[in-house]
């Protein structure tokens, strides 16, 4: 006798339900919770192509986009000077979003390659304080201490913010934390020396706040991106998007407050501005020229190492410049790094377009970075 033929569906058209509680059970077509799933499962695929496509927006303009936050920052100065307090802050997000694409591994590597922390250390302290000396002897020569203005600025320790650019142009950033970090306490000892001996006097500055800093807004980030990213690895690509614009946004802010913050100086400049704005910007790509030739001619460096070595050794703390120099010299000392905290921001957005256009416009040793592209 056969059996009564059905209208319902073999029970093999149907995939196994595999969640937790109902492994071996057949979903029951029409019901809501496949339906719901998928939905979900729709929206937040959106959420995240509209992230990544404001995420490389922002990349692309990223030089644009500056410069209009600069001018926000000195139009809107009441308002930006009260951010200041929350520079180290936005810093840190900065680091946290660049250390997520880092390893152990990559630390490790780095540190094996001591030619580029003693490239670093010649450029830093006996190249680029006689590129500053010439600065000041061409561009202001009955003006000295403009000229030790840009003599400070050349010994400065790197700025924290280049792991942040080095991480978005997918550079080596364990090699940047480590020189940037080398810079910084080599500085301790190299700034009021070398400064002793252009200026004849014996300077110093808080070498244990600058520490500090770097701990709380370079170390404790880089290590909680690098924990993450060896706990969760691809776990954490639908936030990668997220975590650019995060970047970018603290990168927006705290070029409209450091405009603000250095008003004041500006105010002060007068006929002297322009040569000072020049001065300061060919010092830069003097800067920025010799750690490419160095890395990439010099040592055969691969892509991502010269990226490090271009933002650590092309861009300077020139807070703790102004703060050295209002400390132990005339105020006059600090206008090279007032002007290099307009200018620096700006010319390494510009850089790093040009790096992420590079990158984008065909095969490349560097691929496009996660945090830009995932």
């Amino acid at each position: 006798m056969k059996p009564k033929s059905s209208n319902l569906p073999e029970l093999s058209e149907f995939p196994p339900d595999r969640s937790e509680g109902g492994r071996g059970r057949k979903p029951v077509p029409g019901h809501g919770h496949d339906h719901d799933y998928g939905h979900g499962q729709g929206r937040a695929s959106r959420r995240g192509q509209a992230c990544k496509r404001l995420n490389d927006w922002l990349s692309s303009n990223i030089f644009w986009i500056m410069i209009v936050c600069g001018v926000i920052g000195v139009v809107f100065r009441a308002w930006a000077v009260k951010v200041v307090g929350f520079v180290p802050f936005f810093l840190a997000v900065m680091m946290l979003g660049s250390a997520v694409n880092c390893t152990l591994s990559s630390f490790k590597e780095a540190l094996r390659r001591p030619v580029f922390f003693a490239a670093t250390a010649l450029l830093f302290y006996l190249v680029m304080p006689g590129v500053g000396y010439a600065m000041g002897r061409i561009f202001y020569p009955g003006e000295p201490l403009l000229g030790v203005g840009h003599i400070l600025l050349a010994i400065l320790p790197s700025a924290i913010t280049s792991g942040v650019w080095i991480g978005l142009c997918d550079g080596e950033l364990a090699l940047g934390v480590a020189l940037m970090t080398m810079t910084t306490f080599l500085s301790v000892g190299a700034l009021p020396v070398i400064l002793s001996l252009f200026t004849g006097r014996l300077g110093s500055f808080d070498a244990a706040g600058l520490i500090l800093t770097l701990v709380k807004a370079v170390a404790i980030p880089a290590a909680l991106g690098i924990f993450l990213n060896e706990r969760y690895g691809p776990r954490l690509d639908p936030a990668r998007p997220h975590l650019g614009i995060a970047v970018k946004i603290s990168i927006f802010t705290v070029m409209a407050v450091n405009a603000a913050a250095n008003v004041p100086y500006l105010r002060n400049l007068k006929s002297t501005a322009v040569s000072i704005i020049v001065a300061v910007l060919v010092q830069a790509l003097i800067a920025y020229a010799l750690a490419y030739i160095v890395f990439k001619i010099g040592l055969k460096a691969r892509d991502g190492q010269v990226v490090a070595g271009l933002f650590v050794n092309g861009m300077r703390n020139d807070g703790a410049g102004i703060a050295v120099a209002l400390a132990y010299f005339p105020p006059l000392v600090a206008f090279p790094s007032a002007v290099s905290i307009l200018l620096q921001q700006t010319l390494a957005s510009l850089i790093a377009s040009f790096i992420l256009a590079r990158q984008r416009a065909g095969p490349h040793e560097c691929p496009t970075p996660k945090m830009l592209s995932s």
